[in-house]
């Protein structure tokens, strides 16, 4: 499944079909749209814009060429003809993220493009790659809602019960949209290790990542992945409750959603 570099790739190949349903669940939602309409008329796009062009690096070919190469690639590959922007955050806990309504752009941080920078170059084409499906799909929309209902629902003019059940059908998405992610950085390189990889880079010392062999059953991460999916059935609603305080437990779920994708393994999610 080696996907080269200059070939167009549909999103209907790489979208993981909980996030498209999650997804679809929050834009139908009857708060959604009052949401959006609030957002437009407070400027928050414009401002949250202005936010990362005031204190991030505008990554340009001047300034970062290499990543820009790759990101214009992806791009063009989803069939994005109007690059988006891309910033670079000088942050420990962010990673890669989409923001934006009518303009998207992509935000990274410095850190984890440090830590990407000590793995395959292949790694960033697939990590960028999975921003650029996101695009395509709306995520960087989802992420808007998202980011106006942390920052404002006090000053939402909707019921907050109506806010409230937005933001649960947002927490259900916003964790879904990773499996696509992954699924994409595969296709993309067709090294199902290497987008294993990535889905621990940044999380897990480097160290122990070099002993694990991620696409194999003798993976030294296997057993461990199994002890929390065994745990994850018994259990569901604590697994829940989890998940909705920290993406750390939902890294095996996504393990799983890859290595099922690349045919290695059955029973998806």
């Amino acid at each position: 499944m080696i996907m080269k570099k200059e070939l167009s790739i549909e999103l209907s190949q790489v979208q993981h079909p909980s996030d498209s349903k999650m997804l679809s669940n929050v834009f139908q939602h009857p708060a959604a749209g009052m949401v959006y309409e609030w957002i437009a008329k407070s400027h928050m796009e414009e401002d949250y814009r202005t936010f990362f062009e005031a204190s991030c690096l505008k990554l340009t070919e001047t300034n970062a060429p290499y990543v820009l190469n790759i990101w214009k690639t992806v791009c063009r590959q989803f069939g994005i003809q109007d690059i988006p922007d891309i910033y670079m955050l000088h942050d420990y806990e962010e990673r890669i993220s989409l923001g934006g309504i009518n303009t998207p752009f992509c935000i990274i941080s410095s850190t984890y493009l440090q830590a990407i920078a000590n793995e395959p170059k292949d790694m960033l084409y697939g990590l960028l790659a999975g921003q650029a499906a996101g695009i395509v799909a709306g995520h960087h929309k989802g992420a808007m809602l998202s980011f106006a209902l942390s920052t404002g629902m006090q000053m939402l003019p909707i019921p907050h019960i109506l806010a409230m059940g937005l933001e649960a059908v947002l927490n259900n998405w916003e964790r879904c949209r990773y499996f696509t992610y992954d699924r994409t950085c595969y296709v993309v390189t067709g090294d199902c290790g290497l987008a294993c990889r990535s889905i621990f880079v940044g999380r897990i010392a480097a160290g122990f990542l070099d002993r694990f062999s991620f696409e194999s059953e003798e993976s030294l991460y296997m057993p461990q992945a199994k002890r929390f999916w065994e745990m994850s059935a018994l259990d569901e609603s604590l697994q829940t409750a989890n998940a909705m305080l920290s993406d750390i437990t939902w890294l095996p779920k996504r393990y799983k959603e890859l290595l099922v994708f690349s045919g290695r393994m059955g029973e998806s999610l």
